[in-house]
């Protein structure tokens, strides 16, 4: 067993970040799951409820979403592998959490994009998908697509996504936008058969990457890349794919 935790300040700004987001959450857990299948280990992530400004109160309302949310993701991986433990105690540094931990005799390491302690990028490249254990019909060349983002700065002209869209379609491929109305179950099971996932950079983003290799991700985005995007660069994904390729 191998207890990792999850780290709480924002590597550039330094300021508190608990992994709010969907995409954050899916991403933290592939990263402990990775680890724990290229080691051959089971792994508890230790996840920090507590960011900057809350009270009591708002934990306590905090916990029941957070809690439900983070849940639905553990639940895609397999749990025998990931055990997740959340703790609420006042952000300081990254070192205090595992002072924290240790002083509830747990013995734990954080993990970076490179860097200090356990460098958890080495483990993208030869990742191990997950598989869905849904059987449910689906189209026979199908393509997931997810183009709006929580961030208005990494959404697409419209005009753009609707020509992305009819290559595909004139391809012969079925396409099915994934998001917030399916279950993440349901989502899992359409990105384990689909050919590709098309998109921005979002909780979809990350999604696909766990259940499919990095070449069959194309995501479309400005100028500016996101450490995830360019993390995932290096490990395969397209970028602007069909905008290289001369499509307008």
């Amino acid at each position: 067993m191998k207890h990792l935790a999850l780290w709480n300040l924002s590597r550039k700004r330094n300021t508190p970040f608990n992994f709010s987001a969907l995409g954050d959450k899916v991403h933290g857990i592939f990263c402990a799951y990775q680890y724990a299948e290229q080691n051959n280990t089971s792994v508890t992530l230790h996840i920090n409820r507590r960011c900057q400004g809350d009270t009591a109160e708002s934990l306590k309302h905090k916990s029941k979403q957070q809690m439900a949310s983070w849940n639905e993701v553990h639940n895609l991986f397999p749990a025998d592998k990931i055990n997740i433990q959340f703790w609420d105690f006042p952000i300081s540094s990254d070192k205090d959490i595992l002072k924290y931990l240790k002083n509830n005799n747990i013995d734990a390491d954080l993990w970076y994009y490179r860097g200090d302690h356990i460098d958890i990028v080495r483990y993208f490249k030869n990742k191990v998908l997950l598989k869905s254990n849904i059987i449910n019909n689906t189209p026979e060349k199908l393509i997931t697509m997810q183009w709006d983002s929580n961030d208005s700065g990494r959404n697409i002209n419209p005009v753009k996504v609707n020509a992305i869209k009819k290559y595909y379609t004139n391809k012969g491929y079925d396409i099915i936008e994934i998001g917030s109305r399916q279950s993440l179950e349901q989502i899992g099971c359409y990105l384990s058969k689909a050919d590709l996932h098309v998109g921005v950079e979002s909780g979809m983003m990350h999604m696909a990457a766990a259940y499919m290799p990095y070449n069959k991700i194309h995501v479309y985005t400005g100028k500016w890349f996101s450490g995830h995007v360019n993390r995932a660069i290096d490990c395969g994904t397209k970028i602007n794919y069909l905008w290289e390729k001369g499509l307008k």
